[in-house]
């Protein structure tokens, strides 16, 4: 899980990364295209642009673009 104002990331290792731009009320499947499935997300506090996606035998993903890609 992660948080940065009202934007929000899950991983569900059914649906895999699910986003909420309000705080919560919504979610949306962001990216589900991972071969194995997804545990964790984290994001930099330094730089929110950069965020990890941990899988579960398939690695690990990351962005530059804070989530877009």
């Amino acid at each position: 899980f992660y948080a940065n104002g009202n934007t929000m990331y899950v991983a569900d290792e059914e649906m895999g990364l699910l986003r909420s731009t309000d705080a919560g009320v919504t979610w949306t499947v962001h990216y589900s295209s991972f071969a194995e499935p997804a545990l964790c997300v984290a994001f930099s506090t330094s730089n929110t642009n950069f965020g990890v996606v941990g899988t579960d035998g398939d690695g690990v993903y990351f962005t530059t673009d804070g989530g877009a890609t």
